[in-house]
């Protein structure tokens, strides 16, 4: 099964052909869509947010660390102006 958003439409039929040659079964309406036009190939591809696959226990990690940094340097700041 493979699943396609609105936002790869335009793109399905390049990608059916992929699937094609590849050995995939594919419904005949994909392979009969439009082709892309000139104008329509210059579009970029959509834009998806990023994939972030740190654990979140290790992003609390580095945000304490973060803040201890931040924090000791306004103390040192403090303390020199003192």
């Amino acid at each position: 099964i493979t699943l396609f958003t609105e936002a790869d439409f335009e793109n399905l039929r390049t990608i059916a052909n992929v699937m094609k040659q590849s050995g995939c079964k594919v419904e005949d309406w994909m392979l009969q869509l439009r082709k892309k036009t000139g104008n329509d190939k210059k579009k970029a591809a959509p834009r998806r947010p990023r994939i972030d696959t740190t654990p979140s226990y290790d992003k609390r990690k580095r945000s304490k660390k973060r803040q201890m940094i931040q924090q000791s340097k306004k103390r040192k700041q403090s303390d020199g102006s003192a």
